[in-house]
């Protein structure tokens, strides 16, 4: 049976088509973030767009701008800044991580949909700098100038000219290089290689702004063991002549320190260097004299010529360099090996250094500081942060996770990042807490008869014991507790301290030294509280970097130890004005006039009118008003008016003073008020002399219960 073929399609349908063309949106189509966000469901439907839109918000809250109105130019290099703006509100790291991948899948859609990301031109006069800052690149290295080319970029941006650009400009940069999350030691690398990249490659000259001091400039110093022998002999008599116990014309306090000869020495080894080899470059034709002696080392000649090198070419500031000089300069006066020469040269020279402006200098340090609260915070975040790794790594290890035996190295670097958290976060709260010196916290000793330990408290001692360690020791008087303790020598001012350690750190003090300071450890115990990440003990710059950074990580400002403890300083007056005496038992002061010195500025004419401001507006005074009479003057000048016979006593005086002082109402009334109150108590008094009797009644107990019964209400009653 044969039936007809029906047709499938049609002529048309069955020619064979051409593939559609891609879609590519114009360049002059694609200006804004919103822009690109419609363009790709057509374009791109495959990525997640909820995803993009999301993140687009978040961009759009971190910049402040609308996603109408936020060009797509605005994500190019934004994504440091951007992740560290997330990290600032608690999201987690994988959020922040998907965040910022979706930041730059935006940006490569918008190229391959014809975005093109605009250039930025670059002046004649930077092209010789970027390209010796870009010789790293194209060569599968990070290469010696690393990071450099950002420098010369972000100077172009801001509109500057390499004859305008000085180390200021340098400084701003690292603080906006910081904000984006990096590391302070990243950042010092960074500025390290730009000069040197401008020093090796002679273009010093283009950036006269730019402090370009060469190697031989930096460590011209020249050390002490090739010193000549009589003079690296002389040199190592005074240093131990003023470290030693006693020593023939040295003041009482001219003991030196290891620390402090440690500087003296670096001075005279400067000043040597100096000598034989600044000198040497500066007249190349002409042979220098070496000194073989302190005296011919410390002549006025040569020291004026060092002052002079160092305060005009290198720019240092005169009055840390001149302390250093006092020190020489003392040394020399007062040993009586050198009794016979005449320093007066030298101390002449000192005087006429010009010491730095004090208000200068205040606002360097303000420029530096943050509020105390924000530094008193940063523990707690830390502390978050280490507990989110701790449960990461909880997760991790639990025994239902199915691939936990695979991934025992990632267990062990978690335990380790969590160890390094809890040691920092016990860093910086015992700073907060206790602001000391630097050089105390690195070199704290724990164990018994060192400065931190755990032992009963003496039953004979003048140290001051918190309440709450007394309830302790009353319900076991052989409780252990925390102490602290440094001996004269280990103290900058060379006075002994003893103390209870604040209740605040005991926890994570215990909590530290039991399960997070062992990880840290590497071979021997070196016994100091706080380590360095190869379990050694803290160097000076260690301690800068692990503070500079936790401060600028969480409080966005780098602020150094030493300035935590003009923080602290600050709020410390701030909350409780002229109390100088407990700030310098804080900070280990010497004694009173050298916090008054340092601190007592903060006391200033701004302060001054604060105070009589608030005192006016206390006694609701306006401007031009005399000061009110208290109610005590205004009773007893209207006890003086009275006639003889009725001249008030003493003791109805203060009865009447006690009276109106227990009155709520009264001491509510405005000041005028007060006045006419108290003008027609006294008026009824003097009219009423029994009412005179009761108040100056002989007991303390009839006085109290008049003042009761006769309150201001109750005498208006009377008198009416």
């Amino acid at each position: 049976m044969n039936k007809p073929t029906t047709p499938i399609g049609n002529q048309i349908d069955a020619d064979l088509r051409d593939s559609a063309p891609s879609v590519r949106i114009a360049p002059r189509e694609l200006r804004t973030l919103a822009d690109l966000l419609t363009a790709i469901p057509v374009a791109a439907p495959n990525l997640p767009l909820a995803m993009l839109r999301s993140t687009a918000g978040h961009i759009s809250s971190f910049l402040n701008v609308p996603i109408e109105q936020l060009a797509i130019e605005a994500l190019v290099d934004l994504a440091p800044a951007f992740r560290n703006y997330l990290r600032e509100r608690r999201f987690k790291r994988n959020s922040v991580r998907s965040y910022a991948n979706f930041l730059s899948i935006l940006l490569r859609t918008a190229r391959e949909l014809g975005w093109e990301s605009p250039q930025l031109e670059i002046p004649d006069i930077w092209k010789p700098i970027l390209a010796v800052m870009q010789k790293h690149r194209g060569t599968g290295t990070r290469g010696q100038y690393y990071g450099c080319a950002k420098i010369v970029r972000w100077a172009i941006r801001q509109g500057k000219t390499p004859s305008d650009f000085s180390d200021d400009d340098l400084r701003v940069w690292g603080e906006a290089f910081l904000k984006e999350g990096r590391s302070y030691e990243y950042m010092v690398s960074v500025k390290s290689n730009f000069r040197r990249a401008l020093r090796e490659n002679g273009l010093a000259d283009k950036l006269p702004g730019i402090s370009c001091n060469s190697a031989a400039d930096r460590q011209y110093g020249v050390p002490l063991r090739e010193f000549p022998p009589p003079l690296r002999d002389e040199v190592e008599a005074l240093l131990q002549w003023k470290q030693a116990p006693f020593a023939p014309g040295r003041p009482r306090r001219g003991r030196h320190r290891p620390g402090t000869a440690k500087h003296l020495q670096d001075l005279i080894t400067r000043l040597y260097g100096f000598v034989v080899n600044i000198r040497k470059r500066k007249k190349p034709n002409t042979p220098v004299q070496k000194p073989n002696t302190l005296v011919q080392l410390v002549s006025k000649k040569l020291v004026t010529e060092f002052v002079e090198w160092s305060l005009n070419k290198r720019k240092l500031k005169g009055e840390p360099f001149a302390n250093g000089l006092w020190g020489l300069c003392a040394a020399m006066d007062h040993n009586p090996e050198y009794k016979a020469r005449d320093f007066s040269w030298f101390r002449e020279l000192l005087a006429s250094i010009q010491p730095d402006s004090e208000s200068e200098k205040q606002e360097r340090k303000l420029k530096k500081c943050l509020p105390y609260e924000t530094i008193a915070h940063i523990p707690r975040m830390i502390r978050d942060e280490r507990e989110k790794v701790a449960n990461l790594a909880g997760r991790i290890s639990s025994p239902q996770n199915p691939v936990a035996p695979r991934l025992a190295a990632k267990q062990a670097s978690m335990k380790r990042q969590i160890a390094i958290l809890a040691h920092d976060e016990l860093l910086l709260s015992w700073l907060v807490e206790l602001v000391w010196r630097q050089r105390n916290i690195r070199e704290c000793q724990m164990g018994m008869g060192r400065n931190l330990f755990k032992a009963e408290i003496p039953a004979m001692t003048n140290m001051a014991i918190p309440q709450w360690v007394q309830e302790r020791i009353a319900l076991n008087p052989q409780e252990q507790i925390w102490q602290v303790q440094f001996r004269e020598n280990e103290t900058k001012t060379g006075h002994k301290v003893h103390f209870i350690l604040p209740h605040c750190l005991v926890p994570l003090l215990e909590e530290y030294l039991q399960y997070h300071r062992p990880i840290l450890l590497r071979g021997s115990d070196p016994g100091t509280l706080f380590v360095n990440r190869d379990g050694c003990p803290l160097t000076s710059s260690q301690v800068n970097y692990v503070v500079s950074n936790l401060t600028m990580q969480y409080g966005h400002r780098r602020v150094t130890p030493h300035l935590c403890r003009d923080i602290w300083a600050f709020w410390w007056l701030k909350q409780n004005p002229k109390d100088y005496l407990t700030l310098s038992k804080v900070l280990w002061h010497r004694d009173l006039k050298t916090t008054v010195r340092k601190y007592g500025s903060t006391f200033d004419e701004s302060e001054a009118l604060l105070l009589v401001e608030e005192w006016r507006d206390r006694q609701g005074q306006g401007p031009g008003q005399l000061p009110s009479p208290t109610a005590e003057s205004f009773v007893n000048q209207r006890a003086e008016s009275c006639s003889s016979h009725g001249r008030l006593q003493p003791r109805i005086t203060e009865a009447l003073s006690n009276l109106v002082s227990r009155d709520h109402e009264f001491q509510a009334l405005p000041p005028a008020a007060k006045q006419n109150e108290l003008s027609a108590i006294a008026g009824f008094i003097e009219t009423h002399p029994w009412l005179a009797k009761l108040i100056s009644a002989d007991s303390r107990k009839d006085a109290a219960g008049t003042a009761h019964g006769f309150g201001s209400e109750g005498i208006r009653r009377k008198a009416a």
